[in-house]
């Protein structure tokens, strides 16, 4: 009933292969590995020995290509019969590898063994869009979405039709996943998507508006998140969700989703270790019992960390149809089926196929059946079984047959009647002196060189700029009347059939040639070398369109990925000068760690270990900051490299700045907090939208003795916060033409050799201005400004600058004769009983009085102004 297909010929040592996908041709299927060095291979290779249960006589795969990163998944498309491949990778980009045709190895080669055929993809797009690692994409069976899911959380859904186009992203945001997403699977009826993640939870979102339908988390609440994959599936009607790792009580178990209500009572157990992949059978099966009772069931195969494979009949799920132990050496990570074949993929390197056979007391069933039963459950046919199965026909596809290179000069007669023979290819070659003839040759010209037949049989001759579909012959009458051939442009082609290049099958191609049709010289073949390296000469990297701003909206760039972050400092350090963070550290296959190393000069001062990958490394002498890509912020000791703590925000933080014990984050969403490290507590909390639009408008934040933060704009625009109003305020402007002026006055007062915050901020220099003003106008735009420096001084707790600008206001109201605006600011300062940034009051009341007896000998000059303690 079973039989094991070895498959010797493919084993990598020391490698994983973490993805298998068959063809839905089922003539071949695709594998993708994790090689040394944190590189990928991808592969696609024969299925004709694992069918005819041999060996082959080469042992090389029909294509292979090796790239940077590692590789996680592949799956050939289903709506369109495999036209093309979804490859998922460490880098998180997903490649859409694109099959171009088959060709001969070498110039060497006969062309009489299959073995010689090889394969020609190359990437039509690379899809951009998670931060972090891709684990999964899975393919919509109606041919319109294409679903990818990582470690940074996201849940992509791209438009196929529109490829690169994202249609949404489901995030935490959205409803998602706070966490790694592992695995994802579309409902074969088309209205539900499930998503597994390390959050340990499942969600089902609907497809009508991509919101979450429901969320389950009890089965998964005592599961370790020991697997690098979480590869779910649902039953070929639609009706059971099969998800891996889960637990019950506190035994590794498959869990059981009833699609009716979501019911989750029902597991399966008996797994030494957490199970890692489910996939069910594609087709239906009828079973005889002993009492030669027959019922229709699903067979579903699980393959776990133990190392074992079982199939499970459902609804029948007391115990296992079948169990094979340690049919591997490591991790079963991922399955595929065609038919009654499963294909599987170990850490260990190696691949293997199980067949399920007919026999006596089990038959399998028609896919009349399963869309029978579709229609009965869910009162509608899935779109899958509803399509048009003619509706390729006429393309050109991958069992199109080549027919003939024509010679590069024939006569040709665009008005000839010729005479039809059935046989298509006798129609195009003489079997006498293996020319094209055509009758009424009437000129020479230049003609297509290949000559291609699709499926329905038509004719298609090719050249670079244009395509003959050659006409249909008359049933009537023997002969063809060829008018002015049809044309289509061979770009238009591509566009509307994804056309490249004349596909042949290893089956015709030998018919080909031992017939003699391809009777040209050896050079005028499909002789190709084959290369691998599909990222220099294949690869057509699809345009990002630049992210549109959105309006009252403010976005900060996550960090972008890189193996290795290293941060030093510009300062005279002592205890540390330079942290490295090594992302890609891998403990063992399927387990990564990031590796900080601190350095003074040459010297390592400390190391230690996280699990996440860190985006952001920022240290002083007390402590260092990591921001990981999982939004996790650690602070250590930079003495020890001992944690001190570890908290994770909201929202992703992008930027950091750091001053004494002060740490200030702006996050993915404009949100600058300012973090006590002292305490470990929130300062303070800022909204940046409030003076920026775009995330380039910020060039810095330092932060005042007391925490107070000082933000730094484009175009000389500064800003701080008020702890009283719990508000920004403006400090600098020099967009403002008459605050420029009146600054350039004011510091032109100011002792240049003050150490107050405010003052080493301005540029005397940037702030000239030869702008001429009435004197009435510069006054009041002095007094003004200094009224906001008083505001800000007070706010950053800067006594120096206070006092100074403090004078500096007292003596302009004097000059000009506001003596009602000095004597509420003394009145106001004299009945202030509580401290002047971190001063007594006394102090200042002090410096005041010089200028008190001034404004009594004014008598009754009257000024209205506006009260400045109010303002500060």
């Amino acid at each position: 009933m079973l039989r094991i297909h070895t498959c010797s010929w493919i084993s990598y040592k020391n490698n994983q292969i973490y993805g298998i996908d068959i063809h839905p041709n089922g003539k071949k299927f695709a594998i993708c590995l994790q090689v040394d060095g944190g590189k990928g291979n991808l592969e696609m290779w024969s299925m004709n020995p694992i069918l005819n249960d041999a060996v082959p006589k080469s042992t090389s795969p029909l294509f292979n290509v090796s790239f940077r990163s590692g590789l996680n998944s592949v799956r050939w498309s289903k709506y369109d019969y495999g036209k093309y491949l979804a490859v998922s990778t460490e880098d998180g980009i997903i490649l859409i590898i694109e099959y171009l045709g088959r060709c001969r190895d070498s110039k060497l080669s006969t062309g009489e063994d299959e073995d010689d055929i090889k394969e020609l993809y190359k990437t039509k797009y690379e899809l951009h869009g998670h931060s972090l690692s891709a684990n999964n994409a899975e393919w919509s069976n109606d041919g319109r979405f294409l679903a990818s899911c990582g470690m940074d959380g996201k849940i992509i859904i791209w438009n196929v039709k529109k490829l690169p186009e994202k249609i949404v992203i489901l995030n935490e945001a959205s409803g998602g996943h706070t966490d790694n997403v592992n695995g994802i699977s579309w409902d074969p009826i088309g209205n539900f998507l499930a998503s597994q993640s390390n959050d340990k939870t499942l969600k089902v979102w609907s497809v009508d508006d991509w919101k979450v339908k429901t969320t389950i988390s009890k089965p998964f609440e005592g599961a370790c998140n020991s697997t690098m994959f979480k590869r779910m599936d649902w039953s070929p009607d639609g009706i059971l969700l099969i998800a891996p790792a889960a637990m019950n009580n506190k035994t590794p178990a498959t869990q059981i989703v009833l699609r009716k209500n979501w019911d989750y009572k029902k597991d399966i157990i008996g797994l030494r270790q957490n199970s890692t992949v489910v996939k069910f059978m594609p087709s239906l099966i009828k079973v005889k019992s002993d009492n030669d009772e027959i019922s229709t069931v699903m067979v579903c195969a699980i393959g776990s960390r133990d190392r074992s494979f079982s199939l499970w009949m459902f609804p029948r799920y007391e115990r296992p149809l079948c169990l094979i132990r340690n049919l591997f050496n490591d991790t079963i990570h991922d399955f595929s089926w065609h038919n009654n074949i499963v294909g599987a993929c170990s850490s260990d390197g190696s691949v293997q196929f199980i067949s399920l056979k007919e026999s006596e007391f089990i038959k399998f069933c028609s896919i009349e059946e399963l869309k029978s039963r579709c229609q009965f459950i869910h009162k509608q046919i899935p779109v899958q079984f509803r399509r048009d199965d003619d509706m390729l026909n006429d393309s050109i596809t991958e069992d199109s047959c080549l027919l003939y290179r024509i010679p590069k000069t024939i006569p040709f007669n665009t008005t000839s009647i010729i005479p039809t023979v059935p046989n298509v290819i006798e129609k195009e070659v003489s079997k006498n002196n293996d020319k094209i003839e055509k009758e009424n040759c009437t000129e020479t010209i230049k003609q297509p060189k290949l000559i291609v037949r699709s499926k329905n049989n038509a004719t298609v001759k090719i050249t670079s700029t244009q395509i003959i579909k050659e006409p249909e012959e008359d049933s009537k009458n023997q002969n063809v009347i060829i008018t002015q051939p049809s044309m289509i442009s061979l770009e238009k082609l591509i566009d509307e059939q994804q056309f490249i290049k004349p596909a042949l099958t290893m089956e015709e191609f030998n018919v080909l040639l031992k017939t003699k049709i391809l009777h040209e010289s050896e050079e005028d073949l499909l002789d190709v070398s084959f290369e691998s390296n599909m990222e220099t000469s294949t690869i057509e990297r699809a345009a990002i369109p630049p992210p549109k701003p959105t309006k009252g909206k403010l976005f900060f760039t996550i960090p972008e990925y890189k193996k290795s972050l290293k941060y030093i400092t510009k300062n005279k350090a002592t205890i540390v000068d330079c942290i490295t963070a090594n992302n890609a550290c891998q403990l063992m296959p399927g387990v990564n760690i990031t590796r900080i190393t601190a350095k003074l000069g040459r010297v390592i001062v400390w190391e230690t270990v996280i699990t996440s990958k860190v985006g952001v490394v920022k240290f002083n002498d007390q402590y260092t900051v990591l921001v990981s890509y999982d939004k996790t912020v650690t602070i250590l000791d930079s003495k020890t490299g001992r944690q001190l703590i570890q908290f994770i925000p909201k929202e992703m933080t992008c930027i950091a700045f750091f001053k004494n014990h002060w740490l200030s984050l702006v996050s993915e969403k404009g949100k600058l907090y300012i973090w006590n490290l002292q305490t470990f507590q929130n300062f303070i909390t800022i909204n940046l939208k409030a003076i920026m639009q775009t995330e380039k408008e910020l060039v810095n934040v330092l932060i005042s003795p007391n925490g107070i933060p000082i933000i730094h704009c484009e175009n000389n625009r500064i800003y701080s916060y008020s702890t009283t109003t719990n508000s920004l305020i403006s400090i600098l402007n020099t967009s403002d033409v008459i605050a420029r002026h009146a600054l350039a006055k004011i510091c032109g007062d100011v002792d240049s050799h003050s150490t107050g915050v405010i003052s080493s901020l301005f540029d005397s220099n940037k702030l000239y201005s030869n702008l001429t003003l009435p004197d009435d106008i510069t006054q009041l735009s002095i007094e003004r400004s200094l009224e906001s420096l008083l505001t800000a001084a007070k706010a950053l707790s800067d006594f120096s600058d206070f006092k100074k600008y403090l004078h500096l206001y007292a003596q302009s109201l004097i000059n000009n004769g506001h003596t009602e605006k000095l004597e509420g600011l003394i009145k106001e300062i004299e009945s202030n009983k509580s401290l002047i940034c971190g001063h007594d009051s006394t102090e200042v009341i002090e410096e005041l009085q010089p200028y008190k007896e001034k404004n009594r000998s004014f008598g009754n000059s009257v000024s209205k102004g506006v009260d400045l303690m109010e303002s500060i």
